[in-house]
């Protein structure tokens, strides 16, 4: 998508960035500058981030996860006055917001993308036209991000933990 819409790579980046972590959406839009440590490959989120609930998390970061704030900073740094930057910026270097990455996943569809077990219904894109309800568009990347760390056995501990989640909050086995 990005390829055939270069002036949606913010956007694209933040998208993938938000699957590949499992934030929360204001957290995942609000990382500063400050915050990313491209040594350790990490992100600090401190307690009184919007989006934190009010804990301090230190989050290690994939790969993937790592390149979209190396790109994103490389590509936009003259937007980036100091520590307190936001990373995730549109091409007019002003901070992105959920429902600018909304939109970009409202254009990406993809056929039977996301089943809905409450109403059995298939559809082609992570914010669907004309449906309701919260767990759409960006806030479906805490489930996703879920999801597949629970397919490759990852513990329900270490997932709650990396998305910021209470550890009380987790399903018990």
């Amino acid at each position: 998508y990005a390829a055939d819409n270069p002036e949606k790579a913010p956007e694209v980046r933040a998208i993938m960035f938000g699957m590949n972590t499992g934030l929360r959406p204001n957290a995942n839009l609000g990382i500063k500058v400050g915050q990313y440590s491209p040594r350790k490959g990490a992100i600090y989120i401190p307690a009184e981030q919007t989006g934190a609930k009010k804990r301090a998390i230190s989050i290690p970061l994939n790969n993937v996860a790592d390149s979209m704030l190396q790109q994103q900073f490389g590509n936009f740094k003259e937007f980036m006055a100091d520590e307190n930057s936001v990373l995730f910026v549109g091409n007019d270097g002003k901070p992105l917001k959920t429902s600018d990455i909304n939109a970009v996943l409202a254009e990406i569809k993809v056929a039977d993308l996301v089943f809905d077990a409450e109403t059995g219904e298939y559809f082609d894109s992570l914010k669907p036209e004309g449906v309701k309800g919260s767990k759409w568009g960006m806030s479906l990347f805490r489930n996703y991000h879920a999801t597949r760390g629970g397919e490759l056995g990852i513990d329900d501990g270490v997932l709650a933990k990396l998305q910021g989640r209470s550890l009380t909050s987790i399903a018990k086995k």
